[in-house]
């Protein structure tokens, strides 16, 4: 017993056993999951495993694993994380500002809070499926095996992390157009690391973005959401325009400080230059001949 403890211990103090459960901040809900669309009514059934559809999950299955020892590998691992904190670090930098507790308060938990809403869209759908994750199908190691003992080996569809992900893309474009594209890039990226993790097949992270989709026009119907949405987007311009004006009154001084100081020549030809003008005599014709 004491040699289980231990183990159990030992699991705790690396964040092997509970990686997941410590992901989320415990953000309450804008609405209940049973006033968010029900999934299981309108998704329909993962792909049987001889369909082909399930042979096009194979094949980015296999794309991702070839993936893995790359850049986008990497990016696909810090993508597993999924706290609010790396949440605003992921869209930090297509929104153009830092998103963080400290700097941006509002917008910071707008995006946990609805983005947490939308995924609890996912568990009625999970539920129901029960689809068995691809590192189980296959019975191979996952590109983050440190957070299985914690995953539901049969939740894979729709996915958690990817209606996060593109639930948050949605609203952010709301409060930012001029960065729609980079944003919603992000959004599909932050989808698409988890088939090359291989804890989910293209198809869960297609229904994923539906899912957060419906989820996030739900609740654009409650109106403290709305309260709250208006408030970040408020936030987000005061600080977006406190860095335009930083950068201008930067590129200012730079223009004055730049000017080349008078040098003694140039009074001189200006002095010459009034030398050779001359005085005309009233009386003097001008442009005749004698």
């Amino acid at each position: 017993m004491r040699k289980i403890l231990s183990v159990i211990g030992s699991l705790c103090m690396s964040g092997l056993l509970f990686t997941n459960l410590a992901y989320a901040e415990d953000w309450p809900p804008y609405i209940s999951k049973d006033e968010l669309p029900d999934a299981v009514k309108y998704l329909p059934p993962p792909p049987n495993v001889s369909s082909e559809a399930f042979k096009a999950d194979v094949y980015y299955y296999n794309w991702g694993k070839e993936n893995r020892k790359t850049p986008r590998g990497e990016l696909a691992k810090k993508d597993a994380v999924i706290s609010t904190a790396h949440i605003a670090e992921v869209f930090s930098e297509p929104m153009g500002i830092e998103i963080s507790k400290a700097k941006t308060p509002k917008l910071y938990e707008l995006i946990g809070r609805a983005g947490d809403t939308a995924m609890s869209a996912t568990k009625s759908a999970k539920k129901h499926h029960g689809r068995t994750r691809p590192y189980v199908q296959f019975k191979e190691a996952s590109l983050c095996p440190e957070d299985e003992p914690s995953q539901n080996p049969n939740a894979s569809y729709p996915s958690g992390h990817s209606t996060m992900g593109w639930s948050v893309a949605l609203i952010l474009v709301e409060i930012n157009p001029e960065a729609q594209d980079a944003i919603l890039k992000r959004g599909y990226e932050f989808g698409e690391s988890r088939v090359i993790v291989g804890a989910h097949y293209e198809s869960d992270v297609n229904m994923a973005r539906l899912v957060a989709s419906a989820a996030v026009a739900r609740i654009h119907a409650d109106p403290e959401f709305m309260r709250d949405l208006a408030a970040a987007r408020d936030e987000f311009i005061s600080v977006k325009t406190g860095q335009t004006q930083k950068v201008n009154t930067g590129q200012t001084q730079k223009v004055k400080t730049s000017q080349p100081p008078k040098r003694p020549q140039d009074n001189i030809i200006k002095t010459s230059n009034k030398q050779k003008q001359r005085k005309v005599d009233p009386g003097e014709s001008i442009g005749m001949t004698n």
